[in-house]
């Protein structure tokens, strides 16, 4: 569950449910004793917008990670208190580490216990996600079949801000990776792999992820996302 709202319980908080403060400055950061932080709070005291940090792909594949991983352990991630959003205190490490250098610092200085670079986990069992694909796109993997103007499809992950490019070249992918890189300064970037095809082809992998677009021909690299081009780069070592 993503968003679970309290507020629906007749029952009032107990004693036990006391919210402790932190201060920033002038704003006032609850954190309740289950450690679910009142992200309302950071993004007043950090001059962020929550829907900004929702939406953004770093905090979608956290998101991911934390429900396959079962981390929760049948808990939501967030959960609402009167007019305020309380998140899982990994998310709130996620937030403060979007946030600026200070607030993080912060943060970090405050919850002494969790590092300052927050830790997406992307070793998860792909198992369930790999037979997902193939059972809901079975045709996907015969792209590599396609005779018209073939090429490389290929696919560069963006480590740095969690997105995955996926394009059509007539050449070399390393050569689209060096330009890539030239013009994302301070950003790792890599190739993740390549596969025999057409724009045709590259059609329909961008119509596959459509639901994870983030602009373009980049995408969230969500499980579900990676099981799919886990699959396609298999079918292209069994072609071979």
């Amino acid at each position: 569950m993503l968003l679970k709202d309290n507020n629906q319980n007749s029952n009032p908080p107990t004693e036990d449910y006391s919210i402790k403060q932190y201060k920033y400055r002038q704003e006032l950061i609850g954190v309740r004793p289950d450690r679910y932080v009142n992200l309302t709070d950071m993004c007043r005291a950090s001059n962020m917008r929550l829907k900004d940090f929702l939406a953004h792909p770093r905090t979608l594949t956290l998101i991911s990670t934390m429900y396959i991983s079962n981390m929760l352990k049948h808990r939501c991630i967030m959960d609402s208190l009167g007019e305020d959003t309380w998140g899982h205190m990994q998310l709130a490490k996620e937030l403060a580490y979007q946030s600026d250098a200070k607030f993080n610092k912060w943060f970090i200085s405050t919850f002494y216990d969790i590092r300052t670079k927050p830790k997406i986990e992307t070793h998860i069992d792909m198992n369930p996600f790999l037979k997902w694909t193939e059972d809901n796109f079975p045709w996907l993997t015969d792209v590599t079949n396609e005779t018209s103007a073939i090429g490389r499809v290929y696919f560069i992950l963006n480590r740095t801000r969690g997105i995955l490019k996926v394009g059509y070249t007539s050449n070399d992918p390393k050569i689209r990776l060096s330009a890539f890189r030239s013009g994302a300064v301070g950003e790792s970037l890599v190739l993740v792999g390549s596969i025999r095809g057409t724009r045709e082809a590259e059609a329909k992998i961008h119509s596959c992820l459509s639901s994870h677009r983030f602009k373009g021909e980049w995408f969230s690299y969500v499980p579900e996302v990676q099981s799919i081009i886990i699959n396609l780069l298999k079918k292209e070592g069994r072609r071979k």
